[in-house]
């Protein structure tokens, strides 16, 4: 026992040893609460990110033709991440199938940008190191078999459109606009075909 009140004057060893197994325990204490609000961070971070692609997927599900799926996804991403964005598809020249907002506007240089993520698979433009300087941010669109499209990315102010840690979020929503892609080039095909894409 510490038999001195309001004082922080110690005068004997096993006051001593009593304080700093007090200070440890507090120490203790405080890191592993510090780790269980960590945990539960992660975990919320986690069940918020499913959440959002099971929505995503729902959504997707309900279009039927590949522009419908493009302009769904477009809206929805534009949405989650706050940014315009845009869908291009077709080589050499591709063209706009989807957009959010309508009214985007692409330059030369964002068309390099897609046309290279297109051939290559590889994001490309704004903020990465292929086609840096166009204002838009490409990502592949991609199947187990080749690209399908290309989801372009912009801000306004012209910062980064994703950050580092929605990356893995982003990359989940396109796989889902992918195979609805997929999904929707195979209910158009011939029955023959569609067993021979397969």
């Amino acid at each position: 026992a510490l038999p001195i009140l309001y004082t922080c004057r110690i005068d004997s060893a096993v006051d001593i040893v009593d304080v700093t197994i007090l200070f440890l325990v507090a120490v203790v204490t405080s890191q592993l609460a510090s780790a269980i609000r960590r945990q539960v961070q992660i975990a919320e971070a986690h069940a918020t990110r499913n959440a959002t692609i099971a929505g995503f997927a729902r959504r997707l599900l309900s279009c039927s033709s590949e522009t419908e799926i493009a302009q769904s996804a477009c809206q929805e991403i534009s949405a989650i991440f706050d940014s315009n964005a845009v869908v291009l598809a077709g080589l050499p020249q591709p063209r706009t199938i989807a957009a959010s907002p309508n009214a985007a506007a692409i330059t030369p240089t964002d068309i390099a940008a897609a046309v290279h993520s297109l051939q290559s698979g590889e994001v490309a433009g704004h903020g990465s190191g292929s086609l840096a300087p166009a204002e838009w941010l490409f990502h592949p669109i991609r199947s187990d078999a080749a690209v399908l499209a290309a989801l372009g990315l912009s801000r306004d102010d012209g910062s980064k459109p994703v950050s580092e840690e929605q990356e893995p979020l982003l990359e989940s929503l396109l796989d889902q606009t992918a195979l609805a892609l997929t999904r929707a080039q195979e209910s158009e095909l011939p029955p023959r075909a569609a067993a021979e894409a397969r």
